[in-house]
């Protein structure tokens, strides 16, 4: 056989298994964390955050946090996915560290991504993990703006 109808099998044969693999990878179900777990509650804010539903977000923030959704803006309509990092939980307080993937554009080959790494600190209040200080899409909440 020649050299390169072999190259052209074994490129043939890694194609296939592409996209073999990304069929797999897209019909995966979405982790859903608990809510009563730091990564459930930052989950479930960012949901609403991206659904716009700011009364639903709002029931995951800190009251003492003092956040207004009209210094947020319009955010969370191009959040194309979310992905944990990792999560730390010490003496009652956590951190969760995401990477938040925005998409822009209109088409197959007009897709614009780019990434921000946030990290949300949530304190435990009434058995439930809520998200404190100035969390996405919020860059100053409370006293200090």
């Amino acid at each position: 056989m020649k050299p390169e109808r072999v190259l052209a099998v074994v490129v043939g044969i890694i194609v296939v298994i592409a996209a073999v693999a990304a069929v797999v990878a897209s019909r995966r179900d979405a982790v859903v964390y608990d809510a009563d777990t730091p990564e459930g509650a930052v989950q479930a804010y960012l949901r609403a955050v991206i659904d716009d539903d700011h009364d639903a977000a709002d029931a995951y923030l800190d009251p003492a946090a003092d956040c207004d959704w009209a210094d947020a803006g319009r955010v969370g309509r191009d959040v194309a996915r979310a992905v944990l990092v990792d999560s730390e939980i010490e003496n009652g307080e956590a951190v969760v560290r995401v990477e938040i993937v925005h998409a822009t554009g209109g088409g197959p080959f007009d897709v614009v991504e780019f990434t921000e790494d946030e990290t949300f600190r949530l304190v435990r209040h009434d058995d439930r993990w809520l998200i404190t200080g100035s969390p996405w899409p919020f860059y100053l909440c409370g006293s200090g703006r």
